[in-house]
């Protein structure tokens, strides 16, 4: 699977980005037909403690998967979305099963 990872307004480091390519492999476990994955880590602007931004955008035969949170830390947000679309993941697959 194809996985880019894009950071608006800042260089994330080479851990966050190792973590999240393990984590984004890691659906490839739950359903093998993964085209492609885009996350996008933002930060935002206010004085909330939860500032952190994790968008991820998976490509699967027909389809798009979309997740998106934020926490206090980009870990803990990317395992927030992680886990949103392990979930969209076995609808799809249970949707396509139908057919």
């Amino acid at each position: 699977m194809n996985t880019q990872i894009g950071a608006l307004h800042f260089d994330a480091d080479i851990k966050l980005r190792d973590l999240i390519t393990e984590k984004t492999n890691s659906l490839e476990k739950l359903f093998d037909r993964i085209e492609s994955c885009k996350v996008i880590l933002k930060l935002e602007k206010n004085k909330n403690t939860e500032n952190k931004v994790v968008e991820m955008s998976v490509s699967v035969p027909h389809s798009q998967l979309f997740a998106k949170d934020k926490a206090e830390t980009f870990e803990e947000a990317v395992q927030l979305t992680i886990d949103e679309l392990k979930q969209q993941l076995k609808k799809y697959k249970t949707k396509m099963g139908a057919y």
